[in-house]
């Protein structure tokens, strides 16, 4: 399974890539440092598609006479609100708290 990963292990130390992208996602690191950023990096994956399910339902539902909802305007307010978070977020740190303050805003 590609994950769209491209790893190097030097000396027993990984450092892992996504394809295309020059910075590693972590450098020179032992295999439990990886997991750890992997998992997070797949936990905030995961966050941000709640975002956008949330700031779009029921986009894409099918009602029961089998007609698709479509919500333009909310889809087009997510995709600002994606972008925003790839613009403003310059670190990790940055980026987590950007997408966990949207779910709070939403579900509060």
């Amino acid at each position: 399974m590609n994950m769209g990963y491209i790893v190097d292990l030097q000396d027993g130390k990984w450092s892992v890539y996504y394809e295309g992208m020059a910075k590693p996602i972590v450098q020179d690191a032992p295999l439990e440092e990886v997991y750890v950023n992997l998992a997070t990096i797949i936990e905030y994956d995961a966050k941000v598609n709640i975002v956008r399910t949330l700031m779009t339902f029921p986009h894409g539902c099918m009602t029961k006479d089998g007609e698709e909802i479509v919500h333009e305007e909310a889809l087009r307010r997510f995709d600002q609100w994606f972008s925003e978070l790839k613009q403003f977020a310059t670190s990790a740190d940055e980026l987590h708290q950007f997408i966990d303050d949207k779910i709070y805003e939403l579900l509060v």
